[in-house]
């Protein structure tokens, strides 16, 4: 596991001052830093930021029943199971009918407070991958469909024009990631 030292005005996590939660499903404990069962540290990006260590213990906590919403940023993990990762899609496809419906019953949804980003992390490496990302929200006007490619950067653009926080003018080099 590699920790990244100098993002604390980079990261999402740096810039919302606190306000934000991890949910991970499966987690054993908050801000586990290990694998277990089906919950994979990779997939949990909070635990990667050693600026956030103390919040880490805290905001950084197992999915539960119904999820909590009431941080400016919520990110949500699913397990390596519910996620695609070690199972069927027809599992995740079961997992996101019944999770997605908890979310839009939030109070923050139904505020109009809460947009939901549902991305697919996998490709093939191959110019014909397609990494879908589906936009939920409550909103009233006319949807569009993105038809052309976009990446992470896109995604950070975008969630950055529904939470006020500065844009990072760059992302940190690789070699401020340590082991």
């Amino acid at each position: 596991r590699e920790s990244w030292t100098g993002i604390s005005h980079l990261a999402i996590f740096g810039q919302l001052k606190g306000n934000w939660r991890a949910l991970q499903d499966n987690m054993p404990t908050n801000c586990a830093l290990a694998n277990s069962g089906t919950y994979a540290v990779r997939h949990n990006p909070a635990t990667y930021y050693t600026p956030i260590a103390a919040e880490c213990a805290t905001r950084n906590v197992p999915l539960a029943d119904p999820p909590d919403l009431s941080a400016r940023f919520t990110f949500i993990t699913p397990d390596l199971c519910n996620g695609t990762h070690d199972c069927p899609v027809a599992t995740g496809d079961a997992w996101l009918r019944q999770f997605i419906p908890k979310i839009v019953r939030t109070p923050q949804y139904q505020a109009g407070r809460t947009v939901v980003f549902l991305t697919w992390d996998e490709s093939d490496g191959t110019p014909e991958n397609h990494i879908a990302t589906i936009v939920i929200a409550p909103v009233r006007t006319p949807l569009i469909r993105v038809g052309t490619a976009s990446g992470s950067s896109t995604r950070r653009i975008t969630s950055s024009s529904v939470i006020p926080i500065p844009r990072a003018a760059s992302t940190a080099p690789r070699s401020t990631w340590r082991t």
